[in-house]
């Protein structure tokens, strides 16, 4: 009987679910466009492009010893039509080898390396990185962002005026600094320091 009731309800739910002409609607999109804002997708989804960025990234360490001091970044861009390519940044106006130039690479001239961001960085971290959530010049974090060829940092967003009076102080170039906003610092309950 359980089966039955069962059955009858899928039986139900299956045919009300259909539309009222009796054939099945298999056009619910009338153009890739309504698709595409219906279904998430990502051009990294894609398998051929997920191939590539493993094979672009798999040079990278070979590309920033080639350019050393030169280096301003690597990092992924999707073409039009959704297929990767990368982005090989470079400072002060260095030539790079050709064997880097595969996978349809493109080349961009920035104002500085990242070992020039690394310095920055490092510079404002010692001055200023702190877990301390009282600190009012505490940064919680910092990461050398090639994209932008900046320094990207996280503190709370009430002290930003104050963090960066005082990065400029340290003679770092305001204009350099990405804030981003972190409330307070990361916390790993459950993991305790052994001394």
């Amino acid at each position: 009987m359980k089966k039955t009731s069962l059955a009858l309800l899928l039986l139900l739910t299956c045919s009300a679910a259909q539309p009222q002409t009796g054939a099945p609607d298999h056009t619910r999109f009338l153009t890739l466009e309504e698709a595409m804002a219906e279904v998430p997708y990502h051009p990294m989804d894609d398998e051929e492009n997920i191939r590539l960025s493993k094979e672009i990234y798999k040079d990278y360490d070979a590309i920033r010893a080639d350019l050393g001091d030169d280096f301003g970044g690597l990092w992924l861009e999707f073409n039009p039509y959704g297929k990767v390519y990368p982005v090989i940044a470079v400072a002060n106006g260095k030539a790079i080898d050709r064997k880097w130039l595969k996978h349809g690479a493109v080349v961009v001239q920035v104002a500085r390396s990242v070992k020039q961001l690394t310095a920055m960085q490092d510079v404002i971290m010692q001055a200023m990185g702190s877990s301390d959530p009282r600190d009012e010049l505490a940064i919680y974090s910092s990461y050398v962002d090639e994209r932008s060829n900046r320094v990207a940092i996280r503190a709370p967003l009430r002290h930003r005026e104050k963090i960066m009076a005082k990065i400029q102080s340290l003679g770092v170039d305001a204009s350099v600094i990405l804030f981003e906003e972190q409330a307070r610092p990361f916390t790993f309950p459950g993991i305790e320091r052994v001394d």
